[in-house]
């Protein structure tokens, strides 16, 4: 509709097509995104008239959330397009805050969705069922909640298991509370932040804690942070998450999603720990990135690593990174590269494409692919020596009747 004729900017039935024919977001979906997206609104480019039609309007924010912006502001106060608005997108709330919500839509979107406490009226912001409900949700929601509840122990001890961000906006006097936190951490694993120095540095204490939430070890004393068991525990416990955009993969776990974590998580001695950087490696080759440069040139480390790594992980996508993530030299490395194909040929696609044209390689490929055995076994060999068996059976059988 942008570069569309004024006529057509009028034409009530070609914006209806021209709202039917764009991208239609999903719940949840526009969480990725920001005000760049904006241009998908089809309002912003229709005549003023037409932001004034209510069904239209109302099929318009039903295919994007961005067209709220522009409807007309007769319309901003209507009961039906307003809950049409929240019931898809409750946690953009935040986009229509200035538009005449009343207090039964706002409970509604916060009871949805978590979001909203921010606009909700001070005697909802003191009711515990909506409150706790917020922070099931949306944990940091919290920080919108009555002062009253901020220091209620027993309500904040209650819904501490939705989240830990609930301790981060508690009343100061609550993060004090040695007793109170030590509590908190025994019964949700929440809380070594505000946790002593003797507890942060209570190792049976922070195996519990990171056995739940390995991201905890943020907070324990560095000396735990040098420890093998508790570091090993907390990798592991890290759920490992795949996905990709544009066939690249992504590590979407605490370790390897943010790999500033990795350095504020693993103490110095640790990294330079090669066996135990095999063993993280195990779990997770994606934390090669966040390893020193030298490992990443290091070719029996990375022999070691992608050999004991390699059968963890089915999809070669997974332990792409042995070819992806290391020294620029290496991966010129005809020789090392060899080496890497023969202990996993699935990496094949990854390496760089001159060394993917290189005929010995390629023969290396097809050799591993097909060995000598399997182009022996064909299934037409085999049917051969099986028609020959039989042959042979048949003709000693005939001799031995013509000899009697």
């Amino acid at each position: 509709m942008k570069f569309a004729d004024k006529s057509f900017k009028k034409d009530r039935e070609m914006v209806f097509l021209a709202i039917e024919n764009s991208y239609e977001y999903e719940e949840g979906e526009l969480l990725l995104y920001d005000n760049e997206y904006e241009g998908d609104a089809v309002l912003l480019y229709v005549d003023e008239s037409l932001r004034r039609d209510k069904e239209l309007v109302l099929k318009a924010i039903k295919v994007s959330p961005y067209n709220i912006n522009y409807i007309d502001s007769s319309l901003q106060s209507d009961k039906e397009i307003l809950t049409t608005f929240l019931t898809k997108y409750p946690y953009m709330i935040s986009k229509i805050k200035n538009f005449h919500l009343d207090n039964d839509l706002i409970a509604f979107v916060i009871q949805k969705s978590g979001y909203g406490l921010e606009y909700a009226t001070s005697e909802q912001k003191k009711d515990r069922v909506l409150v706790g409900n917020s922070a099931l949700l949306n944990p940091s929601s919290f920080k919108y909640a009555d002062e009253m509840l901020k220091k209620d122990r027993e309500f904040i001890l209650k819904i501490l298991k939705y989240g830990s961000n609930v301790l981060n906006y508690c009343d100061r006097s609550i993060q004090e509370d040695r007793a109170f936190i030590t509590k908190c951490i025994k019964e949700s694993g929440y809380g070594l932040r505000y946790a002593s120095e003797k507890e942060k540095k209570d190792k049976a204490l922070v195996l519990s804690v990171i056995k739940k939430h390995d991201w905890l070890l943020e907070y324990a004393d560095d000396s735990l942070k040098n420890d093998r068991e508790i570091v090993l525990t907390a990798i592991r416990q890290s759920p490992f998450l795949e996905s990709h955009v544009d066939d690249k993969p992504l590590c979407l776990n605490t370790f390897g999603g943010d790999f500033n974590i990795f350095g504020s998580m693993v103490g110095d001695s640790l990294k330079e720990d090669k066996r135990f950087l095999i063993e993280v490696l195990k779990h997770n080759p994606f934390i090669l990135r966040a390893f020193d440069h030298n490992f990443k040139k290091d070719k029996e480390f990375l022999l070691t690593a992608l050999k004991e790594s390699s059968p963890n992980f089915d999809a070669p996508k997974l332990i792409s990174p042995f070819v992806t993530m290391i020294n620029e030299s290496l991966k010129k490395d005809r020789e090392f590269i060899t080496r890497v194909l023969k202990i996993e040929p699935r990496l094949f696609k990854y390496i760089d494409e001159p060394l993917q044209k290189d005929k010995e390689i390629i023969a290396l490929i097809e050799e591993i692919k097909h060995p000598l055995w399997k182009k022996i076994f064909t299934p037409l060999n085999i049917l051969l020596v099986f028609l020959f068996g039989y042959w042979w059976r048949e003709s000693n059988k005939r001799n031995k009747d013509e000899e009697i």
